[in-house]
Order: C-alpha cells, then structure tokens, then sequence
C-alpha cells in the first residue's frame, strides 16, 4: 500500500521514513510530564489521578489542582509509564506505533491525485511512502503505517510549518 504525508524538508522526508512513527499531541513535545496530563483525554485522566491516588476532579477543579501542584519524581514517573513517554528536548514525548498518513492508496499514485490537506494547508514536500497500515491515531483518526520506502516526494510551494 502506499500512504501520503507532509513535512517540512526533503530531510525530514528521510528522518521519518527512518524513524517509522509519529508523535502524537504535537503540544506537549519536549514538555514535562504534567503537560501530557493536562493534555489527556478525560478517561486518561482519570485513570492517571486514580494511579496518584486521587478521584476525578471537574476541569476546573483539575486546572486549579494542576497548576498549583508541585510534582514529585514519583509523580512524573507515574505519567511517564503511563504514557510511555520517552526523553525529547527539554523534557519529553509521546509516540504513535506508526505514521500518520494523509491518505491512502492500493496502487502508487500520482501527485496529483493526492487531495488531502492539514486544515486546508501543506509543509513544503508531499511523500509518498511504500508501506503497512499498522493502526488509527486515536486523537486524528488518521490511518498509522510502517514505512518501507520513499515512493516519491514533491515540492508543494508551502512554507507551513509545524506549530509548537
């Protein structure tokens, strides 16, 4: 199968194909680990205060509670191993069990055969990876996939770029 992406450079083109997943929650990337809590769903939460030993808050009772709260180690460990976090930056991310595709075809297609968009907009290359479908981004509902190679990249005359 052969599943279409955007990213910001020919380079990055390669350094996915090369790492094979995505990260999920743009947001919280190289944040602490409180941040990926803020940032969870509803049932994560809960399960996550429930592992702290806490019940579930209202949002507004959980945002006065988490930013007046001074996390300990255990606590970050705790969100940590939840999430699977791994070391980014400054602090730490979340990834998916593969990429997220734009779209999806059962042939190679042809550039411009590719119509889908992030919110109406392009990075600066469109791929076109070879590869498996693996599973569904929970947040997007995008198709993730392994990939196994570069199929074809274009230029899209973009200067979007990722917003952090």
């Amino acid at each position: 199968m052969y599943f279409t992406r955007t990213e910001e450079s020919i380079k990055d083109v390669q350094l996915a194909l090369e790492r094979g997943r995505s990260v999920r929650r743009w947001a919280t990337f190289g944040e602490k680990p409180y941040m990926h809590l803020i940032h969870a769903d509803l049932e994560e939460r809960d399960e996550i205060l429930s592992e702290l030993g806490l019940d579930p808050m209202s949002d507004g009772d959980f945002s006065e509670w988490v930013w007046s709260h001074d996390f300990t180690t255990e606590e970050d460990e705790i969100i940590i191993n939840y999430f699977n976090l791994e070391p980014a930056g400054l602090g730490y991310a979340q990834y998916l069990g593969g990429l997220c595709a734009l779209e999806e075809f059962e042939t190679l297609p042809d550039p411009e055969e590719c119509t889908a968009t992030l919110d109406g907009g392009l990075f600066s290359i469109l791929a076109c990876y070879e590869g498996e479908p693996v599973g569904i981004d929970p947040d997007e509902g995008w198709t993730l996939f392994r990939p196994m190679r570069i199929a074809w990249e274009v230029e899209t005359g973009s200067n979007d770029c990722r917003v952090k």
